[in-house]
């Protein structure tokens, strides 16, 4: 029998008292292994952004066949009619986003996905996992930040438009670009060099060597040069404790940081605060 495996993670309704529920959140979040031989019908409820990651398939729009694969994004609308399957010897692998609020369908249009255009190709995998990297471990945590399901479901839109926008590399000699900009933008996740190198498919020493001629430092020194140009100007500008500085520049721990920290200023982070 076909089989799969649906790891979801559900937020809270992010609202203040008396307030009116906000315009777009994530209400959702799946990441979703078949193992060959996946099929569903569904008439959608909600908008819902699905990113494969690996694998082929079909879905069936409103009577209209699209094939999908690797990178690319379908897109279901409210209220439409949706049949979906993949290829039994190339089975599915991708992340869902179940997206709430009155401007779902709005922002979505926005980033270019309409009822009429529910599927756009690219390389969305690859440029959008960190974000569902960073999105999964806090949803792990036991509490989540109030405002996580709003600022997460933006992040999103934003990160497929932005994904949208970039034609797709033609080979090795966009590696280094791509991998720059996936640290640039998401340095605060706990991406590191060889998950990097996974999701551009060439093996570390590869990318090592290719940055290093490119931008004359390795991946992890540009990461770590970004990550505490960032923890310094949050030790000015918030009162945020150190661990939290810490975890927001992408390091699960605080002692860690400390040391990478000091390393690279000669300071510790509390003389930074202390201005001294």
């Amino acid at each position: 029998m076909p089989s799969y495996t649906n790891m979801t993670y559900v937020t809270d309704v992010p609202s203040l008292p008396g307030a009116q529920p906000p315009r777009l959140w994530l209400a959702t979040m799946g990441r979703f292994i078949s193992a060959g031989g996946f099929v569903f019908e569904q008439i959608a409820a909600n908008a819902a952004v699905h990113i494969v990651e690996s694998g082929s398939g079909t879905m069936r729009a409103n009577g209209v066949d699209y094939e999908v694969g690797r990178g690319d994004v379908f897109t279901f609308f409210p209220q439409s009619h949706y049949r979906y399957w993949d290829a039994p010897q190339a089975p599915w692998r991708y992340t869902w986003c179940l997206l709430a609020g009155k401007d779902a369908v709005a922002a979505l249009q926005l980033a270019g996905i309409t009822p009429e255009k529910p599927l756009v190709r690219g390389d969305y995998a690859t440029l959008i996992e960190p974000l569902f990297t960073e999105a999964a471990r806090i949803l792990r945590a036991p509490r989540t930040p109030p405002a996580f399901a709003i600022s997460f479901a933006w992040r999103l839109v934003d990160a497929i438009e932005q994904a949208r926008e970039r034609p797709e590399p033609p080979g090795e000699r966009n590696i280094v670009e791509t991998a720059k900009s996936l640290l640039d933008g998401h340095f605060s996740s706990n991406l590191g060099v060889g998950d990097l190198a996974r999701q551009l498919g060439v093996s570390r020493a590869t990318l090592f060597r290719k940055f290093k001629e490119a931008y004359g430092t390795s991946p992890k020194e540009y990461l770590d040069n970004i990550r505490i140009g960032r923890a310094q100007r949050l030790l000015q500008e918030s009162p945020a404790p150190i661990r939290e500085i810490a975890a927001a520049c992408g390091y699960d721990d605080p002692h860690y940081f400390i040391g990478v920290y000091k390393r690279a200023t000669g300071r510790t982070p509390g003389q930074d605060r202390a201005g001294g």
